[in-house]
């Protein structure tokens, strides 16, 4: 039996006390870093504020981001037993960044609820994954967007 993995990575826009409006859509494979995705979909972005979880932390990209005038916020790694644990502040950032992914996963969590995107083992091609995915999202996107 054949399985085929994949990934859907959004940028949303922030709203206050509601759930986010994705701006744009990525699907990718399983294996692909979510990095690599997340350097695909800010290509062009400018002057804006994203948040994002430990997977997008890269010097070299955020520095090429600020020069973009997008700011790229991520949580502190926690350290190894064998360096200083993180200060106050440190874990202060790291709440405020969560909570601002928590309403990106609030959406992931409600188009899954409302679309069932993550029921597709009946699926036995890629091809037929993808048209899948995109169907769910395109109805889900016209009946709540």
């Amino acid at each position: 039996m054949w399985y085929y993995g994949v990934k859907i990575h959004i940028l949303a826009e922030e709203r206050p006390h509601t759930v986010p409006v994705p701006r744009k859509i990525l699907v990718t494979k399983a294996s692909e870093h979510d990095l690599n995705a997340g350097k695909a979909m800010l290509e062009n972005a400018q002057d804006i504020d994203i948040f994002g979880d430990k997977a997008y932390i890269d010097d070299d990209w955020g520095y090429d981001l600020q020069l973009q005038w997008v700011q790229l916020n991520t949580p502190f790694k926690e350290r190894s037993k064998n360096q200083l644990p993180l200060d106050d502040g440190e874990r202060a950032w790291n709440s405020m960044v969560a909570c601002h992914r928590q309403q990106i996963e609030s959406l992931f969590s409600q188009i899954d609820r409302l679309s069932g995107i993550q029921n597709a083992s009946f699926i036995r091609s890629e091809q037929a994954l993808l048209a899948f995915i995109w169907a769910k999202l395109a109805i889900l996107a016209l009946l709540y967007w």
